[in-house]
């Protein structure tokens, strides 16, 4: 089945996108410059544009112009946030699965933390010693949790975490 020029063109920037040729922040030319390059109409490059924008991966701010907002975080979150609601996903299975994922983190990070790294995790255990409310605590498992997950050295993992 052939792909309608809309679909065909949100598919050709996506991939620029997620391939990185696209960078994250970078202005897209005007609809009209994409629509001589394309050889379509306005109204499709809109089409493409809009397509884009519900995937997060552009923002179009009207009077100034659409950028590549593409960010592995905010992808992961939009996505997972429609996953446990969809399916209904309990509290209970979300921490289960972030146990496993720190788990998983915990023995990355033995063999790929590099000393910094375990100087700013002794760092954060201290403030998590130290702090003084339930509000602090909670804030300093989490980044607890996001800098194991930084030493394990893998984007995926981060974003996964940094989820929640």
């Amino acid at each position: 089945m052939k792909l309608r020029a809309a679909d065909e063109i949100a598919e050709d920037l996506r991939s620029q996108i997620l391939t990185g040729k696209l960078k994250h922040g970078v202005r897209l030319p005007s609809e009209r410059d994409l629509a001589g390059h394309y050889q379509v109409s306005g109204p499709t490059i809109r089409e493409a544009l809009q397509g884009l924008s519900a995937m997060g991966l552009i923002n179009v701010r009207h009077g100034s112009g659409t950028y590549v907002s593409a960010l592995a975080d905010t992808l992961v979150a939009k996505s997972l946030s429609m996953v446990i609601q969809l399916e209904g996903v309990s509290v209970v299975d979300a921490i289960g699965l972030l146990g496993a994922l720190t788990s998983y983190a915990a023995r990355l990070s033995i063999e790929r933390a590099t000393d910094d790294d375990i100087e700013a995790l002794q760092s954060t255990i201290a403030d998590l010693s130290a702090a003084p409310t339930v509000e602090h605590i909670i804030r300093f498992v989490k980044d607890f949790i996001i800098g194991l997950a930084a030493c394990a050295r893998d984007p995926l993992l981060l974003a996964l975490v940094r989820f929640y």
